[in-house]
């Protein structure tokens, strides 16, 4: 999946594992692997988005086919089942998608163990939960698990686990938290959440975000103020419906993100934000 670097002094060799989306996820990778190089590392970027797929990219004919490996089509008739019993089927939403995530899980570090030389790299960075266990494969190589969220916790407050299933998935994911060298999550109260009501020891985390870029120019209240929403507006744990109830309470309230919501909440739905400028706007 991804050649084996060679050595140059001074140089450190990373590798990134993600999945690059069309929205936040497909973007901090890149942001990494950019800096990163920039202070001349060697820096591997791999994309999983479509593990399970044959090569081709998905909008061609060949890339919407299984991969012929036995774990790879696995994977695939994993996330086909998902598909097709967890996502409009109330009851399997809430008791199969366990089995299905953990399998997933389990598939993809099955896969990834074999497919990448993680020994080869100075650091490997995990940007998933779902390809996060293959970082327990490394051996000489340390590790970093940049979490975009605690995970076990969204899944049960989406309403996709149990609450028995909830507690077995956060053992499975705090294993993952105090395994690793380095953890980061995406935001710095998600690391306080996690010590808080996972228990983890916090000895291993630490800050990674995107910084700050001081603006040379202030931003001004609007007449009348508007309200800027920005971030997915369709996961039932990020609860469109009550931003629909306050929209029309206050109808200023611009919003920003993806997938596009259900047109029937009457959302002020202004697509997928460029650039953070709308908060300065």
């Amino acid at each position: 999946m991804t050649s084996v670097p060679t050595r140059a002094t001074g140089t450190r060799h990373v590798l990134v594992i993600c999945q690059l989306d069309a929205y936040a996820n497909g973007v901090k990778p890149v942001e990494i692997q950019r800096f990163l190089r920039q202070r001349g590392h060697d820096v591997h970027l791999v994309d999983t988005y479509h593990l399970s797929r044959s090569k081709g990219g998905p909008a061609r004919f060949a890339g919407r086919l299984p991969a012929p490996s036995p774990r790879k089509l696995a994977l695939y008739a994993t996330e086909a089942t998902s598909a097709a019993v967890t996502r409009r089927w109330r009851f399997g939403r809430r008791h199969l998608s366990y089995y299905l995530l953990v399998a997933d899980h389990r598939l993809r570090r099955a896969i990834l163990k074999r497919s990448l030389p993680l020994d080869a790299f100075d650091l490997v960075i995990c940007e998933t939960i779902y390809d996060a266990g293959v970082l327990a494969e490394a051996r000489s190589a340390r590790t970093l698990y940049d979490a975009p969220a605690p995970w076990a916790d969204e899944v049960y407050f989406d309403g996709r686990v149990t609450q028995r299933q909830h507690h077995k998935l956060r053992r499975l994911e705090t294993a993952v938290f105090e395994g690793v060298d380095h953890l980061a999550l995406h935001w710095d109260s998600y690391a306080r959440y996690a010590v808080e009501h996972y228990k983890i020891s916090g000895r291993n985390l630490m800050s990674l975000n995107f910084g700050c870029a001081p603006s040379p120019r202030r931003a001004r209240f609007a007449a009348p103020p508007r309200i800027v929403y920005l971030g997915n507006v369709t996961a039932g744990f990020n609860n469109p419906a009550l931003l629909a109830r306050l929209s029309t309470l206050y109808p200023h309230i611009d919003v920003y993100g993806g997938p596009p919501p259900d047109p029937a909440l009457g959302l002020r739905y202004l697509g997928y934000a460029p650039s953070i400028d709308v908060l300065r706007n």
